[in-house]
């Protein structure tokens, strides 16, 4: 019993650690996302057979006016190919609750883009990640970012 009580705790102390093999970060100031404003994030990638797990992390006012970000991804791949995928990031239930952790006027949350997936092909891949709302910018956007975690 105990071998498995600490087994778990050490399961539960590494899974917190785990730290992103890549980390980018675009902050935008003026807490502003603007529709012209596309975050690249380039990957590098050698091993094909390696697992991978894509997230996002936002930083939004508490009073930001909508439930959710429409975004649209584009993966440029390396060989010459693109994929583009729109997304909706839920922000907030219906009766306008934050998912993400709240205080002192902003809310953070991190959502998992892609789970246990592997690249197809090595070389050089670059998401682009830009706004894709009905407005030409979104007020009460303070910061993204995209992690690339390995298994």
């Amino acid at each position: 019993m105990k071998k498995t009580i600490l087994f778990l705790g050490l399961v539960f102390l590494l899974a917190c650690g785990e730290s992103p093999i890549l980390e980018k970060t675009m902050e935008l100031p003026e807490g502003v996302w603007k529709y012209d404003q596309v975050f690249d994030f380039p990957i590098e990638v050698d091993d094909t057979a390696t697992k991978y797990r894509l997230e996002m992390a936002l930083n939004h006012a508490d009073d930001y006016d909508f439930q959710n970000i429409y975004t649209r991804i584009k993966t440029d791949f390396p060989n010459g190919k693109s994929a583009t995928d729109t997304v909706s990031v839920q922000l907030s239930d219906k009766f306008g609750r934050w998912f993400g952790s709240c205080g002192s006027g902003d809310c953070s949350y991190r959502v998992v883009l892609k789970d246990s997936f592997n690249f197809i092909e090595a070389g050089k891949h670059t998401l682009h990640l830009e706004q894709y709302s009905r407005t030409g910018y979104l007020e009460g956007v303070n910061e993204l970012s995209f992690a690339l975690f390995q298994y």
